[in-house]
């Protein structure tokens, strides 16, 4: 198989929690593939296919914190404006209201997808390229190819493997009965078009740090996966990735409509 691959970095990103609203903004520790397919229409500067489209990612951040910013809250009113603007009539009024947030600090993406032809677009991006919140301003970090020179995206050959390692991942739902790794979260899966802008949810898997497959050789490898019928797991492997135990890095690609739990109109 051959996928694209580019690194993307950004000093500040935060992947809000869409189902806490007051008190409190909470951040995911991964980008959901909401934020992906986002990302990528970006690049593109049109909302490709999400039926075509499967992605796989490794995310890792320097810190995480929390900082206040403000929430513009406005209601609707009634009566009349101030003086000297009596005169008028008084339609809305606005507060603003100052919240914690979460935020992740020295973000990298190391982002794989299975259109190798979009290679051109990353390296002159349509739109400005941000990871997460439209402010959260993020940048194509240059990489050597085969010949050694730096290059925006370079296509990668994958091989298949039964022995792999996969690290700082999401990973779909039907894995969690693979590994004992890992935390299970609700994320968005897929942002509709205007007007509706349809939200479609799916749980996924969020694994921190390294685990090994079932068949590793890794010494002390922990948090391995599963067999299941006593049949190993095959995943996609980065020829170019680094070696830890003789083992390199696992890929397990996913879409954007699989496993949907609940379809909400966005707020």
């Amino acid at each position: 198989m051959r996928a694209l691959r580019v690194v993307i970095e950004a000093p500040v990103c935060s992947f809000r929690m869409p189902h806490f609203v007051v008190g409190r903004q909470l951040s995911f520790d991964m980008p959901p593939p909401s934020t992906i397919y986002g990302l990528v229409a970006s690049v593109l500067g049109h909302l490709p296919d999400p039926g075509a489209l499967q992605f796989a990612y490794r995310f890792s951040y320097r810190a995480k914190a929390d900082d206040l910013e403000h929430q513009h809250v406005i209601n609707l009113q009634g009566g009349k404006l101030p003086a000297p603007h009596s005169s008028h009539k008084k339609v809305i009024e606005g507060a603003v209201q100052p919240v914690k947030r979460a935020f992740l600090f020295n973000s990298t993406l190391e982002l794989y997808l299975n259109q190798p032809g979009w290679l051109p677009a990353f390296s002159n991006p349509a739109f400005t390229l941000v990871l997460g919140r439209s402010q959260d301003l993020a940048t194509v970090v240059p990489q050597p190819d085969p010949d050694g020179k730096p290059a925006l995206a370079q296509v990668v050959d994958l091989r298949e493997d039964t022995r792999f390692y996969v690290e700082d991942t999401i990973l779909p739902l039907p894995f969690r009965k693979r590994t004992a790794a890992g935390t299970t979260v609700l994320m968005p899966q897929w942002i509709g078009p205007a007007p509706s802008r349809q939200v479609t949810f799916a749980q996924q898997v969020i694994v921190k740090g390294r685990i090994h497959s079932a068949g590793s050789n890794a010494a002390g490898a922990r948090g391995r996966w599963l067999d299941i019928a006593g049949e190993p797991f095959t995943a996609w492997v980065d020829p170019l990735s680094p070696e830890h135990g003789g083992e390199q890095r696992g890929l397990v690609f996913q879409g954007f409509s699989q496993s949907p739990v609940a379809v909400h109109p966005a707020a």
